[in-house]
């Protein structure tokens, strides 16, 4: 609501500061203030394009909708095909678009809203004449991104991993790094995995806990643990990077005894390349728990009991 009443409506767009919006889709929305239901007819009166899809919600105290368009919501998406600026060339459930259009430049985000899953697709986009420049916030880098003949972009992106993609005319964008055309070599870590735990109380001190060739959750080997976890490890040969999988809470990792970084989220992918040598390389994986399990507060007594440790699958990048 607030940001509604901040909106003014200019040449059929509904604008809030800098931003322009062609489109306001109000969907299965059942009840609506007063208030809401008055700006809406008030930017429908302003030219502004308000649909309803499905149902025109009601007004908390009686206040009939507006005189709105009503979309049936299996009709939606071919309804609103001229508003699309992104098409992949397979079906991307957790794919997540989102374009900011400004004078001479439009910026694409794209993020990968799953836990579990890659996104690995082509998209097409209203590139036209403008040339594309990618931008890695994580590792703050700009790279030119893979395009096919046809001029679909090359999308992949790990467990909630984003990106940003910046169009504009060629003289007008920054230089990024030109793809790697080496085929890169995705291999599963062969383990197994010494792993040691260090309580809470002497951080410093490992224990060896077990040796695992499929990684599990600790929390079910050590029940109530509170402290760090380490797994342990070797591998033949040079890598560009190392992918942990899935993971719980930060990680460090260590290659040939030197820190490669530590990661508090997704994607939990290290570069390793100046650390690794041609023979036998060291890798050290850290973790840890929170407290809760050994110094409980009040709002923790009930909950359910998180797991702990990485869970992979890890894979080298050659």
């Amino acid at each position: 609501m607030d940001t509604l009443k901040r909106a003014a409506v200019k040449d059929r767009a509904i604008c809030v500061g800098t931003s322009a919006y062609h489109l306001l889709v109000v969907d299965r929305v059942e009840f609506l203030p007063d208030e809401a239901m008055e700006l809406l007819r008030l930017f429908q009166l302003q030219g502004a394009n308000v649909v309803f899809v499905d149902r025109a919600p009601e007004g908390i105290h009686g206040t009939k909708a507006p005189e709105i368009p009503l979309f049936p919501n299996g009709e939606l998406l071919s309804r609103l095909e001229r508003y699309r600026r992104c098409i992949t060339a397979t079906p991307e459930k957790w794919l997540r678009f989102y374009p900011y259009v400004q004078e001479g430049l439009t910026i694409y985000y794209f993020l990968n809203s799953s836990m579990t899953h890659q996104v690995d697709t082509n998209v097409s986009l209203p590139l036209e004449t403008k040339s594309l420049v990618g931008y890695d916030a994580l590792n703050q880098r700009l790279f030119t991104p893979e395009r096919d003949e046809s001029g679909k972009v090359a999308l992949k992106l790990d467990i909630g991993e984003s990106v940003l993609l910046l169009a504009a005319q060629q003289e007008d964008l920054p230089h990024g790094k030109a793809p790697d055309q080496n085929a890169r070599e995705e291999l599963p870590f062969q383990g197994p995995f010494s792993v040691s735990v260090a309580d809470h109380t002497h951080m410093d001190h490992f224990e060896p806990l077990a040796v695992m060739e499929e990684l599990e959750d600790v929390a079910l080997l050590k029940p109530g643990f509170g402290g760090k976890i380490r797994y342990e490890a070797t591998f033949q040969g040079k890598c560009r990077k190392i992918a942990l999988g899935r993971c719980f809470d930060g990680v460090e990792v260590f290659v040939n005894g030197v820190s490669a970084g530590t990661r508090i989220s997704y994607p939990y992918r290290f570069c390793v390349r100046d650390l690794t040598n041609d023979g036998t390389n060291t890798l050290r994986i850290e973790t840890g728990t929170t407290l809760t399990n050994v110094v409980p507060d009040a709002m923790s007594q009930e909950r359910p009991v998180p797991p702990q440790g990485i869970f992979g699958p890890v894979r080298l990048v050659r």
